[in-house]
């Protein structure tokens, strides 16, 4: 299992030009993210919420391409 600034990797998708997806769950702040990774461990352009529907949903948003 992946971590990244205490958020654990709960779901990865790499898209169709290389960009890879992933959402994270930070279970002391209960807050979820979505990122972009590059290399597995350079995140960046997060997207923060409270709301697992609006995570997921970002999630599926962000790996179309």
């Amino acid at each position: 299992m992946r971590e990244n600034a205490g958020f654990m990797i709960i779901a990865s998708k790499t898209r169709s030009d290389g960009v890879e997806v992933v959402m994270g769950f930070n279970p002391k702040t209960t807050q979820y993210v979505t990122w972009h990774c590059h290399n597995g461990n350079d995140y960046y352009y997060g997207h923060y919420g409270y709301e697992f529907e609006k995570a997921a949903a970002d999630f599926i948003r962000r790996s179309k391409k």
